[in-house]
C-alpha cells in the first residue's frame, strides 16, 4: 500500500512505501554525504577538476558509484563536452527566446500540452523553464522539433543542472548520445530498440520472456518509457540519477544493462504469477520503488557477453526484422543467443 507523497531531493514527487522510504532516508542521503567527501578527496589528489582524466580507470569507477548531487552537474558537463557545444553555437540559449516566432505552430501546441502533465506536482523546475529548454532545442534542431518524452528528460536535467546547461545535456543526450533517427517522423530508431530490447529479453532472461509470452504481455508497455524517457518516467529519480552517470560516461549500453539487470531482479517476484494485469502491475509497482542503486548497477555490470559489438549486430538484426527481412537462418540465431539467459551471462 503507497504512503503518501514523499518529495525527492530534485523536489520530485513520489509515492514509496514506508521500506522504500525508510531506504531513502537512512541509506541513500546518509551514502550522498559520503560520496561528496570521497570525491572532493579525489579532486584533490588529481589537482582538481580541471586534470579530470574520463579515459582513467579510478575516475571510471568513481562515476560507476555514483556522482554525489554537489559535482554532477561539472561532472555530467565534462562526459558530455557541454562546454565545447556552448562554444561553438556561442550564446544561442541567450538569444534564443527572441526566436520563438520561428517555431512552427504545430510544435509549439504539443510543447505547451505536455508541460502541465510534466511530472505533477514536482517542484524542482519552472514551467518556464522547461518551455525555454524545449522552444529552444526547437528552435536549434528544426528537423526534430519537439518529441513528446523529452519533457521529461528536460524537466530532470533542469532540476539537477539547471536550466542552461540542462538545454546544452538534452542537446548532447539527442546529439550524440540516442539514434539520430530516434525522435524523427516516424520513430525508426525507436522502433528499433524496441526490438532489440525484446531480443535482449529473450537472449539474457528467457524464463521471463516464456511467462510474458504465455501472458501475451506487450513489452512495448513496459519499455517504451525506458527508453523515451531513459527510466525517468519509470524509476525514481535518485535511481535515475545514478544510471545516467553512467550513461554519459559509457554511451547508451547502459539502457540495454539496466533493463535486464531490473527484470533479472524482480524475477522472483514475477514468475510464479499467471495473471496478465498482475504481472504488468508487479512490473510497474517494482520499478516504481527500486530504490537499491547498487544492486541495480552491481547486477548491470556483472552481465557478460554484452560487448559494444554484440549490441551493434543485435541492432542489425532487430532493424531487419523491423524493416520485415528476417531470414530463416536469423530466426534460428535467436535459440543459440537465448543461452545467454540460461547461464545467466
Amino acid at each position: 500500500m503507497s504512503s503518501e507523497v514523499t518529495y525527492d531531493e530534485l523536489g520530485f514527487p513520489h509515492k514509496w512505501n514506508e521500506e522504500t522510504k525508510n531506504y531513502y532516508f537512512n541509506v541513500i542521503i546518509p551514502n550522498e554525504e559520503k560520496k561528496m567527501v570521497q570525491w572532493a578527496e579525489y579532486f584533490d589528489s588529481i589537482g582538481g577538476f580541471e586534470k579530470i582524466d574520463v579515459s582513467d580507470s579510478r575516475f571510471k569507477k568513481m562515476v560507476r558509484n555514483g556522482i554525489p548531487s554537489v559535482f554532477r552537474t561539472q561532472v555530467w558537463c565534462k562526459l558530455t563536452k557541454v562546454d565545447e557545444k556552448m562554444n561553438h553555437r556561442n550564446d544561442f540559449y541567450i538569444h534564443a527566446s527572441k526566436c520563438r516566432e520561428a517555431i512552427p505552430s504545430s510544435v509549439i501546441d504539443v510543447i505547451e500540452k505536455d508541460i502541465p502533465r510534466t511530472f505533477t506536482g514536482a517542484i524542482g523546475f519552472k514551467d518556464y523553464q522547461l518551455r525555454n529548454v524545449l522552444y529552444a532545442f526547437a528552435l536549434l534542431h528544426p528537423e526534430i522539433g519537439y518529441c513528446q518524452s523529452m519533457n521529461f528528460l528536460a524537466a530532470v536535467l533542469i532540476a539537477c543542472c539547471g536550466e542552461e546547461p540542462a538545454f546544452w545535456i538534452l542537446c548532447a543526450l539527442i546529439e550524440d548520445y540516442l539514434p539520430s533517427d530516434y525522435y524523427v517522423s516516424g520513430m525508426k530508431g525507436f522502433c528499433i530498440d524496441l526490438k532489440l530490447i525484446e531480443i535482449l529479453i529473450n537472449e539474457r532472461t528467457p524464463d521471463i520472456a516464456k511467462l510474458s509470452t504465455k501472458l501475451h504481455h506487450e513489452w512495448m508497455m513496459t519499455t517504451s518509457g525506458w527508453l523515451l524517457t531513459l527510466f525517468s518516467n519509470s524509476f525514481p529519480i535518485p535511481t535515475v540519477m545514478r544510471i545516467w552517470d553512467s550513461l554519459f560516461l559509457e554511451g547508451p549500453k547502459i539502457v540495454y544493462r539496466v533493463s535486464i539487470a531490473f527484470l533479472r531482479i524482480v524475477q522472483d517476484s514475477v514468475i510464479h504469477l499467471n495473471n496478465l494485469s498482475l504481472f504488468s502491475k508487479t512490473l510497474s509497482d517494482i520499478q516504481n520503488q527500486i530504490l537499491d542503486q547498487d544492486k541495480l548497477m552491481e547486477v548491470s555490470f556483472s552481465i557478460k557477453a554484452f560487448s559494444r559489438n554484440h549490441l551493434i549486430e543485435l541492432r542489425d538484426r532487430a532493424k531487419r526484422i523491423v524493416e520485415g527481412n528476417t531470414s530463416e537462418s536469423e530466426k534460428a540465431g535467436f535459440a543459440l543467443h537465448s543461452l545467454f539467459g540460461q547461464f545467466n551471462l
